[in-house]
């Protein structure tokens, strides 16, 4: 080899191992359970039983109130996959569901951003 290729090597080595080390530091982490502490934007998950669902007067949206510690508003847009959710979750489904931390009209909720993060346990 070269020394012109053998630099070349070692740089892209040099390269490869950077990425694979800011891809380990600032990778999504798993989300944390939802608290009373969790912020707005904060990834989260919870369990619970689902003690209402109700759609949207217009937009065609799904929203779950879900008893977990407390209870928590759950909020699926209609291009979420609302309408897919609705008909797998009935009142009285346990649920595990992942989104984030938000807040509308002055009330806490979790807002989902994909129908795979609702998930019927039993």
């Amino acid at each position: 080899m070269q020394r012109e290729e053998k630099t070349i090597i070692v740089l892209l080595s040099m390269a490869l191992i950077s990425l694979s080390i800011a891809y380990v530091a600032f990778a999504p982490g798993q989300p944390a359970q939802y608290s009373s502490e969790s912020k707005n934007g904060d990834k989260v998950y919870l369990e619970g039983n689902v003690i209402e669902k109700q759609a949207t007067r217009t937009g065609g949206h799904l929203i779950l109130t879900v008893q977990a510690d407390e209870k928590i508003k759950v909020f699926i847009s209609r291009e979420k996959g609302a309408e897919e959710v609705g008909r797998i979750i009935e009142e009285g489904s346990w649920v595990r569901i992942i989104g984030t931390v938000g807040e509308y009209k002055g009330v806490r909720e979790v807002i989902v951003e994909n129908k795979n993060d609702v998930e019927v346990i039993r």
